[in-house]
């Protein structure tokens, strides 16, 4: 009598997990999100000194990249492009724009789909995606062609960090040298491929980028303080979210951005630049012994550690992050200016 009772019991157990394992993959499959409110164009939302620039992609009528620069009246000083992180944009450097300017020319730029850059939605290219790392340096190479530099530092928050260094790799001769904060190179979180592909994650992806775009809790973990995340700070971090079609192009990005996996550790000694490599102490988003063997393993690296910042230093200590970067620049233009 007990053996019957339990294999019943077995029995029902097996019958929901596999009613639910069917609901998983037929519901997906009927669910529409609905059209986007209080979405605008572009035009609507960009600032004064907004400024944009049609860069070639293959596959593509061209791209169209908000960016802003200051500096630069001297045409021998250095060049400093920064790259933000996944989920930011150009607005995450507004605490050290002017510093970077007063020692040099300076340009931020909105990765795609970030910020007021393009939002490219499936049926926008044929061939090559342009969301994938590889394209996104593609897309950084043809900025810098675009704006004829030869050679440039690059500033890489979080993800831009990861860019940086992918560049340096890969384009050597166009990188002098690289400020890396809180590079999330070692960050990898990849998903199967047949699943983000699958018709049931292209119906619920944009979903799931609404989630991740409107993820407050997500950007105040990136500070040390939460209560930083507030105001103009978050209104400006957010403005992807004000865009039409923000939610289906995130999908696209963040669909190949969890399928794409590259191997770093094994290449980073080979970068021959000199690198600045800074932390925050609190970082909850990459662990400061990433940047510590960031470090270690760059050939020419110094590194930094920021006391009681986050993942965003630049943005919440912008004082400690200037005083560390200014007498870094100094000696590495000396340096080179010696040569």
């Amino acid at each position: 009598m007990k053996k019957k009772l339990i294999k019943r019991i077995l029995l029902i157990i097996a019958i929901v997990i596999a009613s639910l394992a069917l609901l998983a993959v037929i519901v997906p499959l009927f669910i529409s999100p609905s059209p986007l409110e209080d979405v605008v164009s572009v035009e609507e939302v960009q600032r004064n000194d907004s400024r944009f620039v049609t860069i070639p992609f293959e596959g593509t009528d061209g791209i169209e990249i908000h960016y802003r620069e200051k500096g630069g009246a001297d045409k021998d000083e250095p060049v400093f492009v920064l790259l933000h992180g996944s989920m930011y944009n150009l607005y995450s450097w507004d605490r050290v724009m002017d510093f970077f300017g007063s020692m040099g020319r300076v340009i931020a730029y909105d990765q795609v789909p970030y910020g007021l850059s393009e939002k490219m939605i499936s049926g926008d290219w044929s061939g090559a995606n342009p969301y994938t790392q590889e394209a996104a340096v593609d897309q950084l190479v043809a900025l810098l062609d675009e704006f004829d530099l030869d050679q440039v530092y690059l500033v890489g928050s979080s993800y831009g960090g990861t860019l940086a260094v992918r560049t340096a790799l890969e384009h050597e001769e166009r990188v002098a040298g690289m400020i890396l904060v809180d590079a999330a190179v070692f960050v990898s979180e990849t998903m199967p491929e047949w699943l983000l592909e699958s018709r049931q994650m292209e119906n619920i992806g944009p979903l799931f980028a609404r989630m991740m775009g409107n993820n407050v809790p997500f950007y105040e973990s990136c500070y040390a303080d939460p209560a930083f995340f507030n105001g103009k700070r978050k209104e400006d971090t957010m403005i992807l979210t004000k865009v039409e079609n923000w939610d289906a192009a995130l999908w696209q990005y963040l669909k190949a951005w969890g399928a794409e996996t590259y191997d770093f550790e094994s290449r980073i000694s080979s970068i021959d630049v000199p690198v600045l490599v800074i932390s925050g102490s609190e970082d909850a988003i990459v662990p400061v012994e990433d940047s510590v063997k960031l470090d270690r393993l760059l050939p020419e690296s110094k590194l930094e550690i920021i006391n009681g910042a986050g993942h965003m230093p630049h943005e919440e200590s912008p004082e400690k992050f200037i005083d560390i970067v200014t007498p870094w620049i100094d000696e590495v233009i000396n340096s080179e200016a010696s040569l």
